[in-house]
């Protein structure tokens, strides 16, 4: 095994200096050719640093935690997928802390927060938020929230989907699409999306249309959405438009729809939210509010560098908000 004494031997050097370079902690000190020769010995003996180590030398482990509920659906492994390759370009880890539905206690809390970190960032995750930063956040971890659901008290990268949910309403009346219905579950009141869709109704003067898939895992997210539609198709009026509350309920849709013989869009349009890259490959392709997952990954982890390297109360925290666009397919 190669270690910073095996490098420092070959190359007559101290370990300390070894470290500094490979630690990223050079300066005016080191030369540029003595640079040249640890990092090019480093390579060609395969040195990997111990990440245990380096962090009680320097302090800092290399990780950032991801708070989020889930790694599926679809959407939450393009968001994981998409942070660790920003943060891989850094020479940063990603940890993920699958967290709870719901976070009653500070057991539930330790069991989420039992992985070193430097930072956290916490993707749709405002209950875990609010308990940090009312508990004070006593670990002092820097941390950034990114996602649709508003937090408050540390930074945060929203994003605000409700142009692109008025924009998908607006297309379905100009096309003479009245009965439009929402699809989502019983505990998604707060979305913005189900209160875009009400207001939108309301102000036209029609009847709001809720199918509400049973509560469920995510995983199981597409099988309650097309049984949740068969049924409201059987025991109810059909519906001209559907707009689901995300891709996934959306994609059971247009299985449910397609099962029962109801053409997608010529009977029924369907439209998601999310922009996951599946839809695109359905039949026929989907319609979706495009979030603009790299912008806002990019967006956090900057921020999150930030306090990383001034310190968690160095300035106010600050919000940025992105706009999730519509994408018109052929299922609308």
């Amino acid at each position: 095994m190669t270690t910073l004494k095996t490098l420092a031997d070959r190359l007559g050097l101290s370990t300390a200096t070894v470290s500094r370079v490979l630690n990223a902690r050079t300066s005016a000190m080191v030369s540029k050719a003595t640079q040249d020769r640890v990092v090019a010995l480093a390579t060609e003996l395969g040195y990997r640093p111990n990440p245990a180590a380096r962090a009680l030398v320097t302090g800092r482990t290399h990780t950032i935690g991801l708070l989020t509920f889930a790694m599926h659906p679809a959407f939450y492994s393009q968001v994981i997928q998409e942070l660790h390759d920003i943060l891989a370009r850094d020479h940063y880890r990603l940890a993920i802390m699958e967290t709870p539905r719901n976070v009653e206690s500070d057991a539930d809390l330790a069991k989420t927060m039992a992985v070193a970190v430097d930072g956290l960032l916490a993707f749709d995750s405002p209950e875990i938020v609010n308990m940090l930063v009312t508990q004070g956040n006593q670990m002092r971890i820097p941390m950034v929230g990114l996602g649709t659901a508003p937090v408050t008290g540390i930074d945060a990268v929203q994003v605000d989907n409700s142009k692109g949910t008025a924009a998908i309403l607006d297309h379905w009346h100009a096309a003479g699409r009245r009965r439009i219905a929402y699809l989502g579950e019983s505990g998604d009141v707060q979305r913005p999306q189900r209160q875009v869709y009400a207001a939108h109704r309301q102000a036209a003067g029609l009847a709001e249309t809720y199918i509400l898939a049973e509560n469920g895992p995510p995983a199981t997210q597409r099988d309650r959405a097309r049984d949740a539609v068969q049924r409201h198709v059987k025991g109810v009026e059909r519906p001209e438009a559907i707009f689901a509350a995300n891709d996934e309920g959306a994609i059971g849709v247009l299985r449910g729809l397609h099962d029962l013989g109801i053409r997608v869009p010529q009977e029924t349009a369907v439209a998601g939210c999310d922009g996951i890259l599946e839809g695109a490959y359905q039949r026929p392709p989907l319609t979706t509010i495009q979030f603009p997952l790299r912008d806002v990954c990019r967006e956090a982890w900057r921020m999150l560098k930030l306090r990383l390297a001034e310190g968690s109360a160095a300035t106010p925290p600050q919000t940025r908000v992105f706009t999730a666009k519509l994408v018109l397919r052929e299922s609308a």
